[in-house]
Parts: C-alpha cells; structure tokens; sequence
C-alpha cells in the first residue's frame, strides 16, 4: 500500500501530560517521525486519569495549540476501562469524533464492559478498545470478542506488539485478532518517536501477510468516518 496519508488515533505526544512526551522538543521530534512514514493525522490521547488528575478537553486543546501544524492533531484521551462507568457517568469521558479510546488493563474479566458499550452507543459514540492483546484472558475469549463485535465496537492492536517488540505472547495475541477478522485500526501508542519505526514495520507487515486492503484499513479507512462524524 501507498504509505501516505495515514491515521494513528493513539498517541501520547503532548508534552508533559502524561507518561508520553516529556517535552515540546520530544513531542516535534515524534511528530517529525510520524511525518516521514507518510501519518498526516494523530489523535492526541494522553491518559485521562494520570496520578489524581482527571484532564479536561480544555487543557488537551490548549496542549495542542501550542503543537507545530504540519500534522493535523485531534483531542482526544485514553479512557481507563475500569474506571469509564463512572467518569462517564461525572461527563468526563473525552471523545474525538465517534471514537472512545479505552485503555484495556494487563489483568481482570473486565466486568461490565457490554453495559458501558451500550450505554455509549445511545449517545453515539463507538467503543474502540486499545492494545486488547495486553489482557491474556481478555484477547483469548474469542466468542466475547465477537459479541462484542456485533455491538459495534472496534479493536485497536498496537503496532509494537505486532512487530513482536512486546514480547511473543502480546505478538501472537496481535496475530490471532488478526487471523480472526478482530482487528479493526492499528496504531503506535507512541510514548516516544521510536515507535514510528514499529508502526511503519507493522503496517508494511499487515500488507505483507494479510494484504494491502487490510492495511490500508486499519491504519485510514476504518478511521476517518468516525473522525469525520459521518454515517
């Protein structure tokens, strides 16, 4: 596929908001590399609970502002899963377009994941569950996946565990979403400007093994309607 024109919807490029970027300077170098493996957009996705602070759009825009703008960059936030129910509840969940990015924990059953899924498609807004291939019980229910396939939700694999750069596990869990017709967007979780390396390597590989329509999918045309708030 035509390496141009691509989306990474999760990023933690804004400086000093996180564990991300931990500088302006950084943040330009990051955006540097996403530019020259042809990202011409970044949703900016800092936590949105880090330490006892819950961010606020406001703050994300105001982080923005202050970006270069070679690169479009939308606001928007990784939501913790566990802890969505009630931030959603309280007003604070940050969307960006349709997309709700949910950051999925290392452990647990993840309870109550289906209600908070519906409670957010009568506000139309689509689940989209980052790097499920960190979560060994979660990723390997596949009849759960499915379902919650249906109810509309969207997986997002993270390119360093695709590329094997998390370990053989988390690579293989990528595979098998993959394999299973489960992964829907692919993207850098970039903490820092290495991780360009490993989304232009896992974008070439998807291709590769699965085709250039799939990559082209997972990292643009799965993407952009929800950005753009079409139907």
């Amino acid at each position: 596929m035509k390496k141009e024109g691509l989306i990474d919807i999760h990023c933690h490029i804004l400086p000093a908001l996180d564990d991300g970027a931990a500088s302006l300077e950084e943040a330009e170098k990051m955006l540097q590399e996403a530019e020259k493996i042809g990202i011409r957009e970044i949703v900016a996705t800092p936590h949105l609970k880090w330490g006892e602070e819950i961010l606020t759009r406001e703050r994300i825009e105001a982080s923005i502002s202050l970006m270069p703008n070679f690169i479009k960059i939308h606001p928007g936030a990784e939501v913790p899963l566990l802890e969505a129910p009630q931030l959603l509840e309280d007003g604070k969940i940050i969307s960006t377009g349709k997309i709700v990015l949910f950051d999925t924990p290392p452990i647990g059953g993840l309870i109550g994941l289906e209600q908070l899924v519906f409670k957010l498609a009568l506000k139309r807004f689509k689940a989209v569950i980052a790097h499920p291939e960190r979560n060994p019980s979660f990723v390997k229910d596949k009849r759960r996946l499915e379902h919650l396939k249906n109810m509309g939700v969207l997986f997002q694999i993270n390119a360093s565990s695709l590329v094997g750069i998390q370990g053989r596990e988390m690579m293989r869990s990528a595979e098998q979403l993959i394999e299973w017709g489960l992964a829907d967007i692919l993207a850098s979780d970039a903490h820092n400007s290495e991780a360009y390396q490993y989304f232009k390597e896992a974008v070439s590989l998807i291709a590769k093994r699965w085709g250039n329509e799939l990559a082209e999918a997972m990292t643009r045309t799965n993407i952009e309607p929800l950005l753009r708030k079409e139907e």
